[in-house]
This record gives C-alpha cells, structure tokens and sequence, in this order.
C-alpha cells in the first residue's frame, strides 16, 4: 500500500510547458513466516558520508536515549551501521508502535546519520473551515530509538504545508515544506524551510526574499550543497539558488547556449558538484519535436555551467529530463516519454560523462530511495496485496531482488499504507498511522 510524497518530484517538460510531477515513495515489505532474527546488540557507529574536499561534514548524529514507546513488543536489539552499496538480504525487525507520532499523516525519511518522522496537520479541512497547521517531528538514529515528539515553528502556514523532504548538505539538514497547490493550482512550490544538524532538533529559517517573490519548486541536496531550481517572480524565467547549509542562498546564473531558451526542470548535488536537468527549446520556442532538446549541465560550484554530451536521447515534443543520486558519487538522469520507450536512462560517476542504460525500471522515478551510501527501489504488488519487491541498485545501475526474512509489513486492500525510507542501519518502514514500524537490517552481497 502506497502514499504519495514529493520526496522524488521532478519536472515533466511538454511542449512549450513545464508542468511538476509529484511522485510516490512509498511501501509495504515482504511477509515471512519465520521469526524475526535479533541483531546482537552494540554500538550504532553511522558511517559519515564525505564532504567534497574528503573531510567528514558538519553533521554529527547524537545519541538518542529516550526509551521507546510502552507498545513495543519486546525490547529492542541493538543494529549496527548497514554495509555501503547494494544490499542482497534484508531480515525484518518487528519494532512495534516505536515512532512517537500519529494518528495520521505519518511520514518517515532517511540520511547518512539517521532517520527522520514528520507529521503534518492543519489547513483547509475540505469543507472550506481553516484549521491551524501543526508539523511534529521525531528523530532516530537507528529507526528503533526516537526522541520524543516536538511541534516545530509552522506559524503562518495558514493554508496547510506538505511535507516533501529531509535533505542533507555539508553542514546539516533541511525539511522542505510544499504549499498546497489546489485543484489545478500548477506545481506546488516550496513555503517553509527547517534547518537540524542532527534530526532531532529542528529551527525554521526565514525565506530568502528571492524564495517569497519567486517560485521555487525543487529543493535537493548532497556533499556539494543544496541546490532550487524554480521560476523568478515574472513566471516564465527559470531561476537557480544554492545554499551550503540552508540558511544563506545565493542566485545562481542560468546555463548559457548558442540559440534558443533554457528550460530547467530540476537539479541535484553530488560530491562532484552540481548537475541541472532540463531542455533547449528552439528559437520558436514551440512548433515542433525538433524543437525540443532534452539537456544535462554540470557545475562545480554553480558558477558556470556546461552542457553535457548524452547520447540516445529523444526528439518527442513531450520528453522531460530529470537528474537524481543514486549515491553521492553517482548519478542517474532519466527522461521520459508517452512513446515508446517510455523511460531511458543514463549513469554518470562525474556528472559530466553519461553511460545509456539498457531497459532501466519505469518505478526510477518514483520508487527510489537512496541515503547517499546505498540505494534500493521498492514497488507494491500490483494488485495492492501481498508482499512488494525490493531491489537493490548499484552506481550503474545494476539491479538485484533483495531477499527477505522475518516478519514485515504486509499490504492488503483494507491495511494501514507505509512509508519507507533508507537509513544507516537498512530500510525502515512505517505506517502512516504510526502504529507500527519495521526495520529491515541488511547484508551486503
């Protein structure tokens, strides 16, 4: 059973149009009969992912020693810090009702030190009476022991705000608050930001005024900073803006070509820099396949930007390209198409060389949850009953079943709906009620 996030939206360019998609991330896991195994116990040491010039970042986890919830069903083993790249087997742990949030609207998110809960309330309550916006939030830095829940600063948002993201850059983290966008409202666009150095510990920053005049759309982060891509304040100008911790943003120039217009559909951050994805449309902007050019640019800093080399991509009116981590030293730009193929893909380890992927997964663009150190797509059974897949993918992505054992969560058509994100210690999933958690603890290949 699926919920619907904008941790993985990205632009959808038609003809003459940018139009954002929000995607899904989502997930039940796979049932077992047999017992759950418990991990022996000792001390959870989180790998630090690397800063761009090779020292560790800012961000340090601290130790969490509120005692989990009464529900717990047993007391709770200790885990380790799960190996770097893609998991074989993942073993579930049953944690219970551990995460201290709920009764609805319960999302979780992962990053190299930790996992974050959020749940967010408030808004239009659908019969046009407003009622205050409330976000609580809970850290863990293992998915089995979370602080206790704290309301952050969420004056103002008297309209309701959408929780779409936890992201990580080189001196902390972000929360990313959406706008609702209302029935054809266009894209929603980014209304809140919250800064933490450890999860746990949230303070809210006031927006830069470029961020209030424009309307910025896409938040994404890694070792080289945070980077936005959205429209200036005369809705049709593409704007770009870079932070390294969140706070401080500056404007960055758009990508510069012979002829024709830049269209920036999103943009990611990695440890070897920046990298836009968008589009050239010809000089008549519209009129034409041949119009339209699918585009890659990648920056060290954001300062200049250079237009990639792909090959294989398309010429269809509707294609759009967007760029995502598959981990902090690997890339995957995606497009997308209503002709077949559908989806291509390509890998890059330097944002700059791209590698065309044969027959990539259609879930890339919605189902991938990455922690910048590991990576796994997790898709639902069709039928909305049963057990899911999950698969592993490597820097070039490669794919790979991922083997379970013990007792996960199990969709049905009457069940409670997860969320799921990766963490240090595997995969975490949670339902949206806060009921009940799962940690699948994995094993390298």
């Amino acid at each position: 059973m699926t919920t619907d996030r904008g941790s993985f939206r990205r632009a959808t360019l038609a003809l003459g149009l940018c139009v954002q998609l929000s995607a899904v991330g989502c997930v039940a896991a796979r049932p077992s009969d047999s017992p759950p195994v418990l991990v022996e116990p000792s001390a959870f040491l989180p790998s630090p992912s690397k800063a761009p010039n090779g020292s560790a970042p800012a961000v340090a986890p601290s130790p969490v020693t509120t005692p989990p919830p009464s529900a717990s069903p047993t007391a709770l083993p200790g885990v380790v810090a799960a190996p770097a790249g893609p998991w074989s087997r993942i073993q579930w742990l049953d944690a219970g009702a551990v995460v201290p949030l709920g009764p609805s609207n319960v999302e979780v998110y992962g990053w190299s030190g930790g996992f974050v809960a959020v749940a967010a309330s408030g808004g239009d309550d659908g019969t046009g009476t407003m009622t205050p916006t409330v976000v609580m939030t809970s850290g863990s830095d293992d998915g089995l022991r979370w602080s206790a829940p704290q309301s952050i600063d969420a004056s103002g948002l008297d309209g309701g705000v959408e929780i779409v993201d936890v992201l990580q850059g080189p001196q902390g983290l972000l929360l990313v608050g959406d706008a609702y966008a209302g029935t054809c409202g266009g894209p929603p666009w980014v209304s809140a930001l919250w800064t933490s150095g450890d999860g746990h510990a949230w303070h809210r920053i006031a927006l830069p005024k470029d961020f209030t005049t424009s309307r910025v759309e896409t938040v994404d982060g890694g070792s080289a900073g945070f980077i936005a891509t959205g429209l200036r304040s005369d809705g049709s100008t593409p704007g770009i803006w870079a932070s390294q911790n969140g706070t401080a943003w500056r404007s960055l120039p758009l990508p510069r070509v012979s002829s024709g217009i830049v269209v920036v559909n999103g943009a990611t951050s990695f440890a070897g820099g920046f990298v836009l994805a968008g589009a050239v449309l010809g000089p008549d902007g519209c009129g034409g396949a041949t119009s339209l050019h699918p585009s890659l640019w990648w920056s060290a800093d954001g300062a200049r930007w250079t237009r990639d080399t792909i090959a294989g991509t398309s010429s269809a009116d509707d294609a759009s390209m967007s760029v995502r981590r598959i981990s902090d030293h690997a890339l995957v730009a995606v497009e997308t198409t209503s002709k077949p193929p559908e989806v291509r893909a390509w890998v890059s380890a330097d944002g700059r060389t791209w590698m065309r992927v044969d027959g990539p997964p259609t879930t890339l663009q919605y189902a991938m949850l990455s922690n910048g150190r590991s990576a796994a797509i997790v898709v639902d059974p069709e039928s909305g009953v049963g057990a899911p897949t999950i698969t592993a993918l490597d820097d070039h992505l490669r794919l790979t079943e991922i083997a379970q054992g013990g007792r996960g969560p199990v969709a049905s058509e009457d069940g409670v709906p997860w969320t799921t994100a990766i963490g240090p210690t595997g995969i975490l999933a949670v339902s949206v009620d806060g009921r009940a958690a799962w940690l699948g603890v994995p094993a390298g290949s």
